[in-house]
């Protein structure tokens, strides 16, 4: 990995088994957060992080019902 120039500090790069982040991106699950933002809801988003893909819409949508009722 490349140093930034006049610093001791690496680029700010990470992998992990649920996604990675660059300089100019974070990706969850092969999805770019940018992308997932403003498009789907917590509820889909936690269903994404456990399951690996994005929910049918009805999951989505019970999902959604049963963290609101335990709140």
């Amino acid at each position: 990995m490349d140093r930034i120039r006049g610093t001791d500090r690496e680029p700010f790069h990470w992998r992990t088994a649920i996604g990675y982040k660059t300089r100019d991106k974070i990706v969850v699950r092969g999805y770019d957060l940018n992308e997932l933002t403003g498009n789907i809801g917590f509820a889909e988003m936690a269903y994404l992080v456990w399951r690996g893909e994005l929910p049918p819409a009805n999951h989505g949508r019970m999902l959604d019902a049963i963290l609101v009722s335990m709140a």
